[in-house]
């Protein structure tokens, strides 16, 4: 019974298969984005003190930094960026990824599907990006336990609406979006921002960057 268990066990980790029951994993590839949108959000005039409408832009570093718990304007590892993975199933994800230890140093958003219609190697699609309420967390890299996010720098939710198209030929594929918008919920330096983006864009596509091990 005990090198019974051990033969399961071993054939879990090494070809990442589902036993009813047992649990499972899967080995996914990670792909780099490009992504950038601006918004607006209520402001205070810094002389007057008066409440305005203000102006603010993300891009794939911002996203990064606010999910890291960092100020905007930080330096970022050249092996950390914005990537996107499928989890094989509906919902998918977009993570901070760290190349050098192949890692997934925080989940920033879902992405899940509200429809698709193809015609020969295009796909047309509408995606939903879940920002996650994101607080302090610790995560290992390499053997290290390393604190991720912060109070006063984080995502704190939204989502943004994502209609594109998806080419796809002889095993490569492109995502392109133009059209990205909706609310974008964060607090930077310990003030809180509802962002309305009203337009915005998403790239990525073959090759992968790396692999991830995914529950």
């Amino acid at each position: 019974m005990k090198k019974q268990s051990l033969y399961v066990a071993a054939i879990i980790t090494a070809a990442a298969v589902t036993f009813p029951g047992i649990g499972r994993a899967a080995t996914n590839e990670v792909y780099r984005v490009s992504m950038s949108f601006h918004g607006l959000y209520q402001g205070t005039n810094e002389l007057t003190q008066a409440k305005e409408i203000q102006y603010a832009e993300f891009n794939a570093k911002d996203i990064v930094n606010l999910a890291l718990g960092h100020p905007f304007n930080s330096a970022v590892s050249s092996n950390q960026f914005l990537a996107y993975v499928s989890t094989g199933g509906s919902t998918n994800s977009l993570i901070v990824y760290d190349k050098s230890a192949d890692s997934n140093l925080v989940t920033v958003a879902d992405v899940t599907s509200r429809g698709s219609v193809s015609q020969g190697d295009t796909e047309d699609f509408v995606w939903k990006i879940g920002f996650l309420d994101l607080g302090a967390t610790n995560v290992i890299v390499g053997g290290v336990t390393n604190s991720v996010g912060s109070s006063t720098n984080k995502f704190t939710g939204g989502s943004l609406q994502v209609p594109g198209t998806k080419f796809a030929k002889d095993g490569k594929f492109e995502v392109i979006s133009s059209s990205v918008n909706g609310v974008v919920n964060a607090d930077s330096d310990g003030d809180g921002f509802h962002v309305l983006v009203p337009e915005g864009n998403l790239t990525f596509g073959t090759p992968a960057v790396g692999k991830i091990i995914t529950p």
